[in-house]
């Protein structure tokens, strides 16, 4: 939400693309031991890594530890991401309306 609220149609461009770089490199589909080091340094860095192991705990038995760390990780993801989007909503405005303008006078996006 943070994307397309800041960035418009280029935010949802970008949701996607972060979207299937989470799905590839989170681990939710191939360990990432077995992915690319592309994939494993971004490992870290996804939100739905921390997603993923939290559903691994559920469905393997829960270690609380490993429950509470990751559940605080993706809390401060969400955080961070609602404070980004509320302090750069202002100050990015003129550049994204002037992007908005030149797309649509391209009628690349519409």
């Amino acid at each position: 939400y943070m994307l397309i609220s800041l960035f418009g149609n280029i935010g949802k461009g970008l949701g996607i693309i972060i979207l299937v770089l989470s799905i590839s490199g989170a681990g939710g589909n191939f360990p990432v031991v077995l992915s690319g080091k592309f994939f494993q340094a971004i490992n870290p860095w996804l939100p739905f890594t921390y997603a993923v192991n939290l559903l691994r705990e559920t469905v393997g038995g829960i270690y609380w530890p490993n429950l509470w760390q990751d559940l605080i990780i993706l809390v401060a993801f969400g955080v961070a991401f609602f404070l980004l989007g509320l302090f750069l909503k202002e100050p990015i405005r003129p550049w994204i309306e002037k992007m908005h303008h030149i797309t649509r006078k391209s009628k690349i996006i519409e």
